[in-house]
Order: C-alpha cells, then structure tokens, then sequence
C-alpha cells in the first residue's frame, strides 16, 4: 500500500564510473522501493579469466603499464618519479589522462598544455585526455568524435574504447557502448575500470548475469576499487539477497568512508531486515557527511517510527518536508506519525498535502477515510474507501471492503458490512470471515471500536506491532470478547515473533468463535513454528472440517507427514491434493518428488511430473523435480538437460544446483559436478541437502 517511489536528492558524482553504478542503484534497487526483482545471477559460474603478473618493468614502462590498467595514482607516481630524474621526461600526456581519470580537471589541462609544448609524441593521449572532459561535462558528441581522433592514433589503447563507450552510454546508446566497452577489456583484461563500467552498462539493461561476472572480474583485478562492490551490491539487493549486499556495502565503505551513496543503501537495507538501530546509526553517519540528505531523514523517520518512537520520528520527518515539500512519502509517513500521536487534525493536513503531491495513491485516501471514520463522517468515509477501489490493486481492494465492512458496523448497517466482510477475505493472509456470527459479536460493540480496529489494521500493514496492538486494547476494554480485535492482536504478536501470546490470542477467538476460520489457520503455523506438531496437525483437521476444499492444508498436512516419516499418511494427503485441485502443478510435482526421493513408483513419478511441468513449465522449482525424476530412474542426460533449466529459471538455489551437480557426477563429469557443489555453498549454508554436498566435495577433491 504504501508509496513504492524513494526520495532522489543524491548529490550528483562527478565520477563517470561511480555514477554508472548509483545510477543503476537509483534506477533499478534501491531498497526503499519494495519493488523485488527476480534477477538469477551464475554464481561462480566457470572460472575467471587469469589476470596477468606485474612483468619486471623499466621505471620508463611503467606509467603506460599503469594507465592501460585505469590505476591513475600509480601512473602519476611514477611519472613524478621520472620527472625527479629527468625533468624533460615525456610524461606530461600520461599525466594528463590520469589527472582527468581522477577528474583532476584542472590539473590535466595544465599537464595537457605541458605536453602539447613539449612535442610529446603520442597525441592519442591528449584526444583521451579531452575526451574524458567532455564526457565529464554531458557533452558527449564532443567526447565520442575525440575518442575516435585517439583510435585513428593508437588503436590498441583500452582507454579509448571505455571513454567512447562511456560517451555511448551518456547518450543512453547502450548497444555502442556495450561495444566498445567489451572492445576495451579485451584489449587489456587486467582494465578493472573497464570492466565496471561494462557491468553497469549491463545492469542498466537487466543483464544481470552478464553484469555480475563483470563487476566479480573487476574485484579480482582490483581488489581495492570500491565501485565495482557497489554494483554487486545492486544486484543482491534486487535479488532480495539482502545480506550479501551487506557485505558488498560495507566493502565499500571499507575502502572508501566517504561514500554517500554505499551509506545510504546499507541504512536503508538495514530498516529492510528490521535492524533499526543499526539503520539509525549509518543514517546518522550520513547526515555528518550531508547534512541535506532526504534519504537519511526518510530512514530515520521510519526507523524510529518502527520502534515506536514517534516524537523523534516527527522531528526527522518534519526535517525531511522542509528539505523537500513536495515530497509524497514524507508528507505521507509524517501523517502517519501525527495519527500515531493522536494529532488527527495534524495528519489530515499532511495526508491532503501528500494527496496533492500524487493523487492516484490509494495510501492518502485509506488514511483520510479512517480520519474521517473516527470523525463520525461516515459518508465522507465510505467515499474515500470507495475512491481507492479505483486506483488500487486486487490487494487494496480487499483491505478496502475491511474498512468499509467496520464503517458499516459503525452505523449499524449489518447485511452491508457482511456483504463488504466477504469481500475482505484474504486482506490478511489466510483471513477469512465467512463463519463469523457479526450479529452477536457487533450488537455488543460501541460505534467507535470500529474505527478503532480499522486503525489498528492500518498500523499491521505498515509493521507498527506495538500501535496495533494499543488499538486493539482500546477496543477490548469496552469489549473483551471482540473477536477481531482479538484476532489482530494476535497478528500483531506474531509480527513481534511473540509466539506463546499470540498462541493464546488465537485459542481464546477460537473458542469464542469456533467456525472463525483463520484463527486455526494461524494456530496451526505458530505450532509449527514452535515444533508443537501434534496441535498443528489438530489445528490443521479443524480447518478441514470448516473448509474441506481447501488443497493447501492437506499440501501442509502432507509435509508433516513426510517430515515426520509417515509415509502412508503423506501419500493420501497428497493425493488429496491433486483431488482437489487438479489444474494446480503443485499437487503433481509434491508427489512426483515424494517418489522419485524415495525411488518408488518411479513410472507413476514421471508421469506426475511431466504433468507438473505442462501445467508450470517456467517454475524452477517444478522443471528440477522432472529433472531429479530423470537421475532416480538413470537418465542422466534428460536430467542434465531439465536440471539445467532449472538452474537458468533459477540460478541461486542450492537445492537445485547440488541436484545438478549430482547429474553431472554420474554422468562422469566431475569437474563441472565440483563446480555446482561449490556453487550451492556459494549460495547457502542452509539448505537440506548441504551435509550431502560437502560430502561429495570430499569425495571428488580427495580422488
């Protein structure tokens, strides 16, 4: 529900490099964005290519071994320490396209002048220098025509090509750029810069892979150069591999403290794995550094608001607006702040501001409607509720039939709040009202403890547990037994992983109101959680008994089974699955895996997942189950070829890549079989089958 689009203040880096990668951040990412992409990238996919030794060189060779390479600090050591020796060195060119590399601007102008009074012989260097100047100004027609004046000159100079694929890339002609950014790496492998360049070049284009062996190789080359880490730190986050883009982050700020852009994704990934205080501490270190950043001000507000700590978050929030007022997601979390604060006349003014901002968000109008509801102004609410319908999505739409069900209740309308109450299944997942008895439950409750659970439903969604549950307290000091209220009470423990209270807000609604639904449903998941199998199995049955169409409990049912070894009852809960939903893939491919893991009916095991995979040909998931068929039953070259479809469909999961690897082991290529073990390890730790893996590591290296 809430606002997707993050605030852009960035303060523009100059550096043509760095800026390839936080434009792609900014672009393609940022953690605020809570959009996921499903980017696969080859986890150490085939080997590296071997990057050279540094040859023995003359003091004299070494400046143009360094630039070749992009290393502009070293060329300009060694050209200072030439010029030491002999102050008519002709090194002024070189020392003109390393202070321009390093952006050094005025510094290789007068290193230009220098070598243009000199006579130095080699002018391409000069064309570089020049060029990189324009593209560091936009202007890159005058960029690309003197790269090329430098390639009529000296056509196997790398940088060349990367300054006139960099210019390619400015004009957003991605495919030239592509093509003389490849051209300058294969010139000179060892140009780490080249190929950062190259893997930004490829990320803007969501070639990820392509991009991921780029920015890997640059690291390899140089493992002191920051900003190919902050390109790998894109693609984990994109990928949801939240962790590794830690560490990426991190790196980068290891060997570069000053960098706003690495700070500003590790306090944001920070907020995102709720490690609040940490995200306050990097947002903090980057307000010292600028003091202006919205970013910092946005996370702070958020961070804070989840800790409960709304007075500071206001106070940062505040900051934020007066930065930038016509920012959306400011006005918008500051309203939702001042509501937290009781100041409802407060958030209805930042909430109309944040409606003028953007008035196709569905977040304000949600807002106003619940202000309006506790108001009274029931009309004016049903209006706002009813507006969202029309610029939300299928989700909003059963949160808004929530909402408007309890403005209904308020005014003691019962058959239209049933009829929206129906329409509100799933607005939390697995929530369904279908057997609740409003009658004796609403007859009971005061008009405002409505108001009250739909506020209390807005803080769920936004992660505010403690508000939620203040709400629902409200509702039930008036009215104890209230069995909603109760119910999100006890969603909001689970939220705060407060397993044994929310255990025992379920079973008190579920006593109260035996055929509500959902209470089982989460019964029977916080047993699991909490490895009390049997209760979760019990659970499990009362929802069968309420809802015996439901495929997905015996699906659940079954994998407990299976866990616990019962294979018989495993079986029938399966089969029920496909009984019941036989144009699902998933009942098809639980039991085609359940055999082929046991190598039983293995004909009947096939035929179950080449259904499977016509039902879902493109899930990973399903194609792997066909291609372990394939290796029970021995035919390792069907395996290979299914096995390797699923790695493509999805290329990190481990699970996936061991079966792969087992396939290429019994199919006698130990090599590429050690390659997918390893890669499953690179992926995960934690996956079922990793004693297995590491076992076969052994195996294969102790040959």
């Amino acid at each position: 529900m809430e606002g997707s689009k993050m605030l852009r203040s960035e303060t523009k880096n100059k550096h043509f490099v760095l800026a390839l990668s936080i434009a792609v951040v900014l672009v393609g990412s940022f953690i605020l964005r809570y959009d996921k992409f499903s980017w696969g990238i080859p986890v150490g996919e085939g080997e590296m290519p071997k990057i050279e030794i540094k040859p023995e060189l003359a003091l004299s060779e070494e400046p143009s071994y360094y630039l070749r390479r992009g290393q502009y600090n070293e060329v300009i050591q060694k050209c200072g320490q030439l010029l030491a020796k002999d102050p008519k060195s002709k090194v002024y060119g070189l020392l003109s396209v390393a202070y321009a590399g390093l952006e050094q601007f005025d510094k290789a102008s007068e290193a230009m002048q220098k070598a243009k009074a000199a006579g130095e012989p080699d002018a391409s260097l000069i064309h570089i220098s020049q060029a990189m100047m324009h593209r560091a100004q936009e202007q890159y027609d005058s960029a690309i025509t003197e790269s090329r004046k430098a390639i009529n000159l000296d056509a196997k100079n790398p940088l060349s090509y990367a300054t006139l694929g960099m210019a390619y890339f400015g004009k957003k002609d991605y495919e030239k750029a592509t093509e003389y950014l490849k051209k300058s790496v294969e010139i000179e492998p060892a140009y780490a810069h080249g190929h950062t360049a190259l893997g930004a070049n490829y990320l803007i284009q969501k070639k990820i892979r392509e991009a991921f062996m780029e920015y890997k190789q640059a690291t390899e080359i140089d493992p002191k150069d920051y900003r190919p880490h902050m390109g790998l730190g894109t693609i984990y986050t994109g990928m949801g591999m939240y962790y590794n883009a830690v560490n990426e982050y991190k790196t980068v700020l290891s060997l570069n403290p000053s960098s706003l852009s690495a700070r500003t994704q590790l306090s944001a990934l920070y907020l995102q794995l709720s490690k609040y205080d940490d995200a306050i501490t990097e947002a903090k270190e980057l307000l010292r550094s600028d003091s202006q950043s919205t970013q910092a001000y946005f996370i702070l507000g958020r961070a804070y608001s989840f800790k409960n700590q709304f007075d500071v978050a206001i106070e940062n929030l505040n900051k934020l607006v007066n930065l930038q007022p016509d920012s959306f997601e400011g006005n918008y979390l500051l309203g939702l702040s001042l509501m937290a604060k009781d100041d409802f006349k407060s958030a209805r003014q930042k909430f109309q501001k944040a409606e003028q901002i953007n008035a196709r968000q569905a977040d304000t109008a949600i807002a106003l409607g619940i202000i309006d509801h506790f108001e009274g102004d029931f009309l004016k609410a049903l209006t706002k509720f009813e507006r969202t319908i029309t610029i939300g999505s299928e989700a909003t739409d059963a949160v808004v039939h929530f909402l408007m069900a309890n403005v209904y209740l308020s005014q003691k309308e019962l058959s239209k709040a049933e009829e929206h109450l129906k329409g509100a299944n799933g607005f939390i997942l697995r929530f369904q009202a279908d057997n609740l008895n409003l009658r004796r439950y609403f007859d009971e409750a005061p008009s405002l403890s409505h108001a009250h659970i739909n506020l209390a439903a807005l803080y769920l969604f936004k992660g505010w547990w403690d508000k939620a549950i203040e709400e629902c307290d409200l509702v039930l000091k008036d009215h104890a037994s209230n069995p909603i209220a109760l119910y999100l009470k006890g969603i909001a423990l689970k939220g705060k992983q407060e397993f044994d209270q929310a255990i025992a807000q379920f079973q008190q609604v579920s006593k109260l109101e035996p055929q509500f639904i959902s209470p089982h449903y989460e019964l029977a998941g916080l047993y699991l959680a909490t490895n009390s199998v049997k209760q979760a199995i019990d659970e499990y049955r009362k929802v069968i008994e309420l809802n015996p169409k439901d495929a997905s409990v015996h699906l659940a049912l079954g994998a407990i089974y299976e866990k616990e070894g019962k294979d018989k009852e495993a079986l029938s809960e399966y089969q029920k699955v496909i009984a019941l939903a036989p144009d699902s893939a998933i009942g098809y491919n639980q039991l085609a895996y359940y055999y082929a893991d046991r190598k039983r009916n293995l004909d009947e095991s096939l035929t179950l997942a080449l259904k499977a995979v016509e039902l879902a040909p493109k899930s990973a998931e399903i194609v792997d189950t066909l291609g372990w068929v394939y290796f029970k039953r021995g035919n390792y070259t069907q395996a290979l070829e299914k096995l390797k479809s699923a790695t493509q469909l999805k290329p990190n999961s481990p699970s996936i890549r061991y079966h792969l690897g087992m396939a290429y082991f019994k199919s006698g290529d130990s090599q590429n079989a050690l390659n997918e073990f390893k890669n499953a390890l690179r992926i995960s730790q934690q996956f079922p089958e990793v004693d297995d893996t590491k076992a076969m590591i052994r195996a294969i290296e102790e040959k």
